[in-house]
């Protein structure tokens, strides 16, 4: 609705001269985005509309056009996702948006470097922080402004030439599975010596040790994937054939079925599933309205005609992970009193209301607010660290909820204080209670990986022990 109007009001005012990128967290928002625009040029009679779209769920034939037109120097602002931060070559981009801060300083780093690539040319990035405006039903998390003080945190981060370290200790047992298949695929089976040697001596799993990738590969007996022969050479057996020849197996990431949408002869993108509206129902893709016709699950094709109203699809993005270092930050910036001099007049008076809440709740001197029955813990670290206190609360048997800097525990203040000393003390481990993380299978081979090893995977992926800990004794000294 208005927040909606507003920002596209914006968005018009800066990006509809010259070339832009403009880099949104999810496709939803680019899509609801690009059709106010649409209803906005029509309105306001621009002689052009230059705002157009770039995503993974449009055809490739619409993302081509878009990548011709920004090549032959058309003017154009287009909203992307990742898929324009890397590679493909656009030509000069003048300035860069962001919609909401990113979940890493690399990628705002990345997403920078886009623009002012000639000589003279100063790179220009405009974010916006889309924190919904403080009013009466504000949650706590609401009124500390996320978005925005993230945003600074990552700007001031950006400034210092700071960046997130490389996150190399995950063990890829799902990746090792495929190119165990793929191997095997290759040679038509071969000794368990030449998989040791190829993929772990020679190859990239070296962390993985011979004991892990020996229950690899019974787990993959077991699911009746490979066999081993008299001659002790193991061979892909029927289930792993039909694995290696299905169509998505040398793509290295989860698939969904997905649905091409098609209106006529025009082929506008596809749409996972999950995210399928109903027969007679409106959607918008590729910022423009669409009427469910008729949904084919034979062939996989949704039949679609041009709609007067509008519905946004949902597209499950996926969050990313924010670092420890990023939310130590935002904390810095909640506590000082300079007010940065980029900052538009509102994000700095949001800036300001989000530093008296802070203080006048003493965010920073009281281990956690009260409401009734609900305890509600700003601990201040990143996602890992959150998402562990979040699994050893439910180890304890304490429902919690997770926002974005907040962890509301459902339990009274003497017990809370009891459970963070356990935490504090080390109580808990990271790898017992690895099974409990809120998404436990990520990569496409997951589900044949065995679980103690997925639940090593899972609690370098998701956890971090040092940072629970670490927040729990922070909470429990103020």
């Amino acid at each position: 609705g208005n927040a909606l109007e507003n920002l596209a009001l914006d968005i018009a005012g800066v990006f509809r001269e010259r070339t832009n990128l403009i880099f949104i967290n999810s496709r939803g928002t680019g899509e609801m985005l690009t059709d106010e625009l649409n209803e906005l040029s029509k309105k306001e009679r621009w002689p052009r509309n230059p705002f157009l779209l770039h995503h993974g769920s449009l055809s490739k034939e619409i993302r081509e056009e878009v990548e011709e037109r920004l090549k032959e120097g058309e003017q154009l602002s287009v909203f992307c996702t990742s898929t324009l931060e890397m590679g493909i070559d656009i030509g000069s981009v003048h300035s860069v948006g962001q919609l909401g801060p990113p979940w890493s300083v690399a990628s705002l780093v990345q997403r920078l470097g886009r623009s002012g690539r000639r000589e003279g040319e100063s790179s220009i990035l405009r974010l916006f922080s889309l924190d919904p405006p403080p009013g009466p039903a504000s949650t706590p998390d609401e009124l500390l402004c996320p978005q925005l003080i993230r945003s600074i945190a990552m700007v001031e981060l950006l400034r210092e030439k700071w960046l997130e370290p490389f996150d190399s200790g995950v063990p890829q047992f799902s990746t090792l599975i495929h190119q165990t298949l793929s191997l095997l695929r290759q040679t038509g089976g071969c000794h368990f010596v030449k998989l040791r040697d190829t993929l772990l001596v020679h190859g990239a799993f070296r962390e993985v040790t011979i004991a892990q990738y020996k229950s690899l590969l019974k787990s993959l007996a077991a699911h009746e994937l490979i066999e081993q022969m008299a001659s002790n050479e193991i061979i892909l057996s029927p289930g792993g054939e039909r694995i290696t020849h299905s169509r998505d197996f040398y793509a290295a990431f989860q698939g969904t079925t997905e649905y091409a949408i098609r209106c006529g002869q025009l082929d506008i993108g596809k749409l996972p599933q999950t995210s399928l509206p109903q027969e007679g129902e409106n959607f918008l893709l590729n910022g423009r309205r669409w009427k469910v016709e008729q949904i084919d699950p034979k062939s996989l094709v949704v039949e679609v005609t041009p709609a007067r109203s509008r519905k946004m699809p949902i597209f499950l993005g996926a969050a990313g992970a924010v670092h420890s270092r990023i939310a130590a930050k935002m904390a810095e910036i909640l506590q000082d009193e300079e007010v940065p001099v980029y900052l538009h007049s509102d994000a700095a008076s949001l800036l300001q209301s989000a530093r008296a809440y802070a203080a006048t709740n003493e965010i920073f001197r009281k281990p956690f607010l009260e409401k009734t029955g609900r305890c509600i813990l700003v601990p201040w670290t990143g996602s890992k660290g959150l998402e562990t206190l979040k699994v050893f609360a439910t180890a304890a048997g304490i429902e919690t909820a997770r926002k974005n800097l907040t962890l509301t525990y459902i339990c009274s203040p003497a017990d809370l204080q009891e459970h963070l000393e356990k935490v504090a003390g080390g109580f808990f481990q990271a790898t017992d209670h690895a099974a409990k993380v809120s998404e436990r299978y990520v990569d496409k081979y997951d589900s044949y990986v065995p679980d103690d090893l997925l639940d090593l995977a899972n609690s370098v992926r998701a956890l971090s022990q040092e940072e629970a800990v670490a927040a729990a004794k922070a909470v429990l000294a103020r």
